[in-house]
């Protein structure tokens, strides 16, 4: 099955194709809009996603639900970004996965009490099991959620 997972961010969105049967990456990068405004960001996002969903035409959509930040302004604009991705998903009859960052860490083996740690610790787990080669964060994350999604059960 080709899955799209995605690490969602407005400054630098992590995405994965990942084949779960062959548990391999075909393809990742990242999305970091140059644009100011966050509706704009947020947009140039929403088409990138929509060229990779058109491309690749993935059965399943796996994205990193939103974690609540103490900055209520952030919590908004990643909340706007999250119902873009899911309106993307809908309008595709694409079949989506909400998943919350403790469930992908706990399932792939992420650990680390804080998040410099824990982001650390995905681009080793990416390195160990040979999904890519140099990778930031944000993609490590999105290939580690990918990995992740081998985990699901999808009818």
């Amino acid at each position: 099955m080709i899955v799209l997972a995605i690490d969602p961010s407005t400054t630098s969105t992590g995405w994965c194709i990942y084949n779960t049967d062959t548990e391999y990456a075909e393809d990742y990068g990242t999305i970091q809009p140059k644009v100011k405004d966050p509706i704009k960001r947020i947009m140039v996002i929403r088409n990138e996603i929509k060229e990779l969903m058109r491309v690749w035409k993935p059965e399943l959509v796996v994205i990193e639900d939103l974690s609540v930040t103490r900055n209520a302004k952030t919590t908004k604009i990643l909340a706007g970004l999250q119902v873009e991705l899911e309106i993307l998903c809908v309008h595709y009859n694409m079949l989506y996965y909400l998943v919350r960052p403790a469930e992908w860490r706990k399932v792939v083996g992420i650990k680390g009490r804080d998040r410099k740690t824990q982001k650390k610790n995905a681009i080793e787990y990416v390195r160990r099991n040979d999904l890519a080669g140099t990778v930031n964060e944000d993609e490590a994350d999105a290939l580690c959620i990918g990995a992740f999604s081998c985990s699901l059960e999808v009818e």
